[in-house]
């Protein structure tokens, strides 16, 4: 027996009781007693129905307003929560997203490896880039299609333009050929496109290596597209160059630079946790004098 029916066992032993009373004052003789009697049997009588009415409107109103709130969170759990919402031209960027999207990034390595041409005038480096991180797919009842999409840098000046080019992509080890990629060349860069398909909670592991050629005095903007957790940038140099990694975001005080064996050559950077879609950061590096 639920704990508020035994109100309507009370209300109910309460309206018979009175009954009882008012049947019992008809034979009393006594007319002052029988009056009594009946007086009190009506009184118990009229509580159990005006009781017993109550009650079911506070239930009834208590009812509707758990249904209320449950339509409300099931509608807008963080409104429920929170107490208030950003407006909806913020919130549907978050629910599309971050909140609805059922695919993230894992450990995600960025690594340059930079090396200076001695021609012309020792003013433009060749780099070479890896990026290496894990696709999981953490919707465990659907597969997922999951689009990968790469922009490389194309040198401007005409005698290094056409030294730009994704020389591996690999899933899960396994290489790709020219006809799983779609490459797009453009004046300023090369865009490499191909799909990779996620079983329901599948998890894959995606490496894309590019080389080209930049300015010794360069920024390179690189935010997150998808929900990332952790993020590592390793940088080798040669000693007159001097590199730097900027949080995007204005607020991110995670990023930490990992000392290594040899700073002067190589320098590392490591954000732990989640990063989330636009933020990232500013890879920049430049000449330096060194004694």
């Amino acid at each position: 027996m639920a704990k508020g029916d035994w109100v309507f066992w009370i209300f109910g032993a309460a309206g018979v009781a009175g009954l009882v009373m008012i049947i019992f004052g008809f034979d009393i003789r006594d007319d002052r007693w029988s009056t009594v009697a009946t007086h009190i049997g009506i009184a118990f009588v009229a509580a159990a129905v005006v009781g017993s009415t109550i009650e079911l409107y506070v239930r009834r109103q208590m009812q509707l307003k758990v249904d209320k709130m449950l339509e409300d969170v099931g509608k807008d759990v963080f409104r429920f929560t929170l107490g208030h919402l950003f407006p909806e031209s913020i919130w549907n960027q978050v629910q599309t997203y971050l909140l609805r999207n059922p695919v993230i990034r894992r450990d995600m390595r960025i690594e340059y490896s930079l090396e200076q041409l001695l021609e012309p005038n020792g003013d433009f480096l060749r780099a070479q880039m890896c990026f290496d991180y894990t696709v999981s797919n953490l919707d465990t009842t659907t597969e997922q299609v999951y689009p990968i999409v790469s922009a490389l840098d194309r040198c401007l000046d005409s005698r290094f333009h056409d030294q730009a080019d994704f020389t591996k992509v690999e899933i899960d080890g396994n290489p790709l050929g020219n006809e799983s990629l779609s490459k797009e060349p453009h004046d300023t860069e090369i865009i490499c496109k191909t799909n990779v398909t996620l079983k329901a909670g599948q998890t894959k592991r995606v490496t894309i290596c590019a080389q080209s050629v930049y300015p010794c005095t360069q920024v390179i903007p690189f935010s997150m597209t998808d929900p990332t957790e952790n993020l590592e940038i390793v940088i080798s140099k040669p000693p007159n160059i001097e590199v730097h990694v900027d949080p995007l975001h204005p607020r991110e005080q995670r990023l930490r630079e990992v000392p290594t064996a040899s700073p002067v050559s190589r320098r590392s950077w490591r954000i732990v946790g989640g990063v989330l879609p636009g933020q990232g950061v500013n890879i920049r590096w430049f000449t330096c004098n060194r004694g």
